[in-house]
């Protein structure tokens, strides 16, 4: 588990007609390209649910690196609103939505004073000691606790047997005031503890037809908006992908890289190119990090490209002209390739207004930084539109169509 990420809100928007669900080859859309090959759409009834993201200010805990200064121009953290339990209401709390983790885990009264999760108040838990919750993060925030069973509603879906997370103690900020809801493959958890995800049991429960969702954080200006701060402009579809929410409808299936462990798998593909300088690295696609970290070769290529300097007030912040900022036609490209299949690519376009950001009064910031663990992060993936196949090791990549 390296990071964590996106949330919805808790009203759920009517099944989706146009939403793809992409598993076979057979059931995929118009315009959904595989290997250089595009597959007719699918009449088959598809149960589809779609729910809004909500993103607040952020607070730069968990994804803040652990030296150096938060890049407070970030617009947001996304947020999905649960509830909790059999009571009337149900219990409500607030997770961020993370594709860099496995566990669903929400805070106690113990630790936090609003939005959490009290078993005590639940007449429909069940809470055991063994195995014991612990989960680290690369910042140091280390978390323990106990597990429980519960009741799990996401609007109008309700998960009626769902293992949870509950911690006692937390050394650290991990999720600022809210829990964590990972969107990763379940081998990601514990040595012990092999329990179903979420996205597992939707599907387990028959909710969705496959172990599957897509992804729209939508564009940067649009995240958060300082006087309504729960705005909802973002999107997950539970069991499919909305390719209303993808430029000409198009996209590319890549077949996902597979870690030697089956146990340390994550949703990984190949960046081989950022504008004209090749690359060949596994980089992890995760909604949960604010930043996006590049080979420092690449880095340092595109910093020479563009002139930008390193900025003597903030270190490992990149300063950037803020005239760029305002360019929505052109950028940088960001081109993504088939593990299985070399010629199966899909180029991805990151336009200036989301790779430049203000930094203050008058300094502007290339949203990108070097490191030796490469992740694409909100950053790069507001652009993008994100969709995911955990059954069938599958990623698929498109131009977010920004509404």
């Amino acid at each position: 588990m390296i990071f964590n990420a996106i949330c919805l809100c808790f009203a759920l928007l009517s099944p989706a007609v146009d939403a793809a669900y992409l598993k076979n080859p057979s059931d995929t859309p118009k315009n959904v390209k595989r290997r250089g090959r595009t597959y007719q759409a699918s009449d088959t009834d598809n149960n589809f649910h779609r729910f809004p993201v909500v993103r607040q200010q952020p607070q730069f805990h968990k994804r803040q690196e652990p030296t150096g200064t938060p890049f407070g121009f970030y617009e947001g953290l996304p947020h999905l609103d649960l509830g909790i339990g059999n009571s009337d209401p149900p219990q409500h709390t607030r997770v961020l939505l993370d594709t860099g983790s496995s566990e669903l885990w929400v805070y106690t009264p113990a630790l936090r004073d609003d939005g959490t999760y009290d078993p005590n108040l639940s007449t429909s838990e069940q809470c055991y000691l063994a195995p014991t919750f612990n989960i680290t993060y690369l910042d140091g925030t280390d978390i323990d606790g106990f597990y429980c069973t519960e009741i799990i509603q996401v609007a109008d879906l309700t998960v009626t047997n769902m293992t949870i997370g509950v911690p006692q103690t937390a050394v650290g900020d991990a999720s600022g005031d809210y829990g964590i809801l990972g969107l990763s493959f379940k081998t990601g958890q514990g040595p012990e503890e092999k329990h179903s995800t979420l996205v597992d049991a939707m599907f387990e429960e028959g909710l969705i037809p496959a172990r599957a969702y897509g992804i729209f954080l939508n564009k940067a200006a649009q995240l958060i908006d300082m006087e309504h701060s729960d705005s909802e402009n973002g999107e997950i579809t539970f069991g499919g992908a909305d390719l209303s929410l993808v430029v000409d409808e198009e996209l590319s299936l890549l077949s996902m890289l597979k870690t030697e462990d089956p146990s340390e798998q994550q949703i990984l593909t190949l960046l081989t190119a950022v504008n004209s300088n090749e690359v060949d690295v596994p980089v992890l696609l995760d909604t949960g990090t604010p930043i996006s970290i590049l080979p420092p070769e690449v880095l340092n290529a595109l910093v020479e490209e563009f002139a930008f300097t390193e900025s003597t007030d903030n270190p490992g912040m990149i300063e950037a002209p803020c005239s760029m900022a305002n360019e929505t036609t052109t950028g940088l490209t960001f081109t993504f390739t088939d593990s299985a299949d070399a010629e199966n690519q899909v180029t991805i376009m990151m336009p200036w207004s989301e790779a430049i950001r203000p930094a203050g009064d008058s300094a502007c910031a290339f949203v990108f930084r070097a490191g030796d663990t490469y992740i694409m992060g909100q950053t790069f993936l507001q652009s993008t539109y994100l969709f995911v196949d955990l059954d069938e090791f599958t990623i698929g990549l498109g131009q977010a169509n920004w509404v």
